[in-house]
């Protein structure tokens, strides 16, 4: 609820961009998937743009278009979201997906 909350915060001031640091982190599945369905919707229907942060890179390709990967401050891999998924380039992003495995939304 809190979520919901501080997304309709954000939006009474009309963004061109939104950013969600972390917005479904300790969320159980069920309430994520809303939340993300939420957020999606919004994009659709506004035209704004949004800027997730997540460490569940599963979920970042269900709602992202591009996925950019940090590794120590850095950007180590960037691309349009199923190429750094389905092709990894770097040790990190190849450990975040490992990692994400069974964690995915649908």
């Amino acid at each position: 609820e809190l979520q919901r909350v501080a997304i309709a915060r954000a939006l009474i001031l009309e963004p061109d961009l939104l950013i969600a640091d972390e917005s479904t982190s300790f969320l159980d599945p069920s309430v994520q998937a809303k939340i993300l369905k939420l957020l999606l919707d919004l994009q659709n229907e506004r035209g704004i743009s949004m800027l997730f942060v997540m460490h569940d890179i599963g979920v970042a390709r269900k709602v992202s278009d591009r996925i950019a990967v940090l590794h120590d401050g850095m950007i180590v891999e960037n691309g349009p979201s199923h190429r750094v998924i389905s092709n990894p380039q770097h040790f990190y992003t190849k450990l975040l997906i490992d990692a994400s495995k069974g964690t995915e939304i649908e």
